[in-house]
This record gives structure tokens, sequence and C-alpha cells, in this order.
């Protein structure tokens, strides 16, 4: 399977190259996730720049749809992803200035996905953060 919402390519970090903003998106990231979970190695999910721009853009019904299908597979998924999903880390922009929108929304994060979620600031190396939440 070809990856077009996540990125393997430095693995464990399994980054999301644009969050989905469609439920066409989102179910090719939740296949993409199987993917990931039916491999069995334990990962640590990357989440992209949040762009609050894009994000209100997205149709409500649509935005709805997805986190419905998203809390579904969430539900149906729940043990083998807090196995192997060992953490998300989110990113912030290269200045910093979103910091406290970002740490508000890693308390919902972790809320939602029951793994740890630590704002990577970018001063801070990827890699050791990564590590950090696979050991």
């Amino acid at each position: 399977m070809s990856f077009k919402v996540l990125s393997i390519e430095n693995f464990p970090s399994v980054e999301i190259h644009q969050f989905p903003s469609s439920v066409e998106e989102t179910i090719m990231w939740l296949n993409e996730l199987d993917q990931l979970l039916i491999e069995g190695v334990p990962f640590v999910l990357v989440y992209p720049v949040f762009d609050p721009i894009k994000f209100m853009a997205i149709d409500e019904k649509v935005s709805q749809e997805s986190r419905k299908k998203t809390i579904l597979w969430l539900k149906s998924q729940r043990a083998l992803f807090e196995e192997k999903c060992k953490g998300i880390l989110l990113q912030l922009k290269p200045d910093g200035s979103d910091a406290e929108l970002v740490e508000g929304q890693r308390k919902q994060v972790e809320t939602v996905y029951r793994v740890p979620a630590k704002v990577l600031y970018p001063e801070q190396d990827q890699t050791i953060l990564v590590n950090e939440l696979l050991s």
C-alpha cells in the first residue's frame, strides 16, 4: 500500500503530510493507520503545523462526518492503537507563535486518542522526542 496522507519515510516517526480535510481523505488516513497497526511495529504520529484558516474552511457537515468516522474507528481499534502508537507530536509554527493554542490542543489529543502527546517546539529535536515516547 502506498501512503498518501501519512509519510513513513522517517519511521518510527509517522508524519501526517496534511491533516485530512474531506471524508475521503479521512477514510484514506484511517486505512493507512490500519496498515501501520497490521505491521505491528510501534510508532509515533507527528501532526503537521495547525492551520486555522484551512481548518475553518472545512464544511461543517464534512467535519462532523469525518469526526464520526474517526471516533468509530478509534472505538474499534482503541486497544491496538494504544499499544502501537506510542504518542503524538504536535508541531508549532517555526516562530512558535501558536504555542498556547497547540498546548491547549495537546490535552484534547490525549483525551481523544488516549496516548501521550507532546508539543514539538522549533528548537527541539524531533528524533529525541520520538525516542522518549517510544521508550
